[in-house]
């Protein structure tokens, strides 16, 4: 089971994203069966309680007398108990932490999705996004007239003008201390719940790929959008680790601020990257290590960046590949990115005219590469 995770924290002080991942053995009523366990915690208020769930959520759900033969009831009492041990430790170390969580299990047959809080995740089936999971948050009108029904109100800023997500684990003071923080309020249940929505898709031969990403990159880019930058990037690099990246990338070219988690997960359709020319390994390597050839600039209108190219030099004829991006013809086009970002693309490119060398001393490595494949 291929996947790629990448983090950044944008311009945020503070990381509070989480992540988690482990392709393990179980034992079920069919046999031996391979899953792969997938989670992105977006943490708010501090990092404790996406540092807490990283390390210990897995673990909690593993041991669970229902794993792996019931994991929808697994997945939602260990969701429930986990949270409540969450508040506990909160409360010894005085922290009103709390983060949201997807979680997806990928077996053979059919994926389970976990999802509390604002966090996504997205199916790529034949090219078409499916949405894994619903936004808990104050655009959910069913979870806006839950907060209500507890006694609490919502303006645009969220939960009693305090936090826009409506599930995620942790938060004590929304639960067991909300009643201190609103005494103005007559609370009858907890404003922000931990009960998980879970699904469960069953996989067919045209699925590509999985997404799961904190609500950093869905604040910029859809759910169709992730899915086909993720598609192209794929046939490009054949990299996981890749499309994730560059996910992330687009996103921060957009405008996001937020910390961003995304992790890419390649399920069994690798026909997707048949037409790969250069792949993410040494070859893409050296590549970077050219000093002033890799820029990612995300000028397109796509928002997919732009492309250099090189020659092949396969069979005694000059083959054009692409590396990133459209066409060389784009370079001069109007650019989304910031002029801090365009005056550093012109400004390499100036560079790079001044240095053939190190242009030369890539095109040799690539020729030579590739005569050692041929031999």
């Amino acid at each position: 089971m291929e996947f790629g995770i990448h983090s950044v924290a944008g311009k945020r002080k503070q990381m509070e994203d989480r992540h988690s991942s482990q392709v393990i053995q179980v034992e079920t009523k069919n046999g031996k069966e391979t899953l792969g366990l997938f989670a992105v915690y977006d943490g708010h208020g501090g990092d404790f309680a996406a540092d807490y769930c990283a390390k210990h959520f897995t673990e909690t759900l593993l041991q669970h007398p229902l794993f792996p033969n019931d994991i929808p009831t697994a997945l939602k009492e260990t969701c429930e108990n986990f949270d409540a041990r969450l508040l506990e430790e909160s409360s010894k170390v005085k922290t009103y932490s709390g983060c949201t969580l997807n979680y997806l299990l990928v077996g053979s047959q059919c994926l389970y999705c976990c999802n509390v809080g604002d966090s996504r995740a997205v199916l790529s089936r034949n090219g078409v996004a499916i949405a894994l999971s619903k936004d808990h948050n104050i655009s959910n009108a069913a979870e806006v007239s839950r907060v209500k029904q507890a006694g609490g109100f919502i303006t645009h800023r969220g939960i009693n003008d305090y936090m826009s997500v409506t599930r995620a684990l942790g938060d004590l003071d929304l639960k067991g201390h909300k009643q201190k923080v609103f005494p103005c309020l007559d609370l009858k249940a907890d404003l922000v719940i931990a009960t998980p929505d879970i699904a469960m898709i069953d996989l067919q031969p045209d699925d590509e790929f999985l997404i799961i990403a904190s609500d950093g990159l869905w604040c910029r880019l859809n759910d169709t959008e992730a899915v086909k930058l993720t598609l192209k990037t794929l046939r490009q690099y054949a990299s996981p680790k890749i499309a994730a990246k560059t996910l992330i990338k687009t996103a921060l070219s957009m405008g996001s601020v937020d910390n961003i988690t995304a992790i890419v997960v390649v399920l069994h359709r690798q026909e997707l990257m048949k037409d790969v020319t250069v792949h993410g390994g040494n070859i893409f390597g050296s590549f970077q290590r050219s000093r002033k050839m890799m820029e990612y600039d995300s000028s397109d209108d796509s928002g997919h960046g732009r492309r250099l190219f090189l020659n092949e030099f396969q069979n005694g004829k000059g083959k054009e590949i692409s590396l990133l991006g459209k066409n060389p013809s784009s370079h001069n086009d109007d650019s989304r990115t910031s002029n801090k970002d365009t005056c550093k693309t012109s400004s390499e490119a100036s560079n790079h005219k001044k240095e053939p060398n190190a242009w030369s001393r890539f095109v040799e490595t690539y020729k030579n590469k590739l005569s050692k494949r041929k031999e």
